[in-house]
């Protein structure tokens, strides 16, 4: 379960902020939208973000950028926990597809997704920008690098991405 909430200077947990999910983008959501609360800036104030009662990230507002614990336009950089288990959500305008890949594929995807192979393959199939959705449009541009195969395609896409 993810926990994203502001504690305040005397370390009360400022209810009003809670989010309590299972979803890892909703609440890289709420945390980002604390995070960008500019009127918090110099209060000592913190964002927290936990994963199963593990602190993932915590934006303390009394810091400056570079500061270890200042996230403000380094979201990417939160260490997600891998593996998450259970069903990926469909979506609209989405196919469900099989892929075989082979080991430096499959690594270089990991890596694209930051440990989520789907989403690494759906950035290497649209040059980077990316909703996290396999749609359509993507289906369509694998096939077209794989010359009608898709699987052929995702590999193609995978090799030429920048690492």
């Amino acid at each position: 379960m993810y926990r994203v909430y502001l504690r305040m200077q005397d370390q009360r947990v400022d209810p009003a902020t809670k989010t309590n999910t299972s979803s890892a983008e909703a609440a890289a959501e709420a945390f980002g939208e604390l995070v960008a609360r500019a009127d918090l800036d110099g209060q000592k104030v913190a964002a927290v973000l936990t994963y199963n009662q593990k602190q993932l990230a915590y934006h303390r507002f009394d810091r400056k950028p570079g500061s270890a614990d200042y996230w403000r336009g380094r979201m990417g950089e939160i260490p997600w926990p891998p593996g998450i288990v259970g069903r990926p959500q469909e979506m609209e305008g989405g196919k469900r597809v099989n892929v075989y890949l082979d080991a430096t594929s499959l690594a270089r995807a990991a890596r694209l997704g930051a440990g989520n192979v789907s989403v690494g393959i759906r950035r290497s199939l649209s040059n980077g920008e990316i909703d996290g959705q396999l749609d359509a449009a993507s289906l369509a541009r694998a096939a077209q690098l794989g010359d009608g195969n898709v699987l052929d395609g995702i590999r193609r896409a995978l090799s030429r991405a920048v690492d």
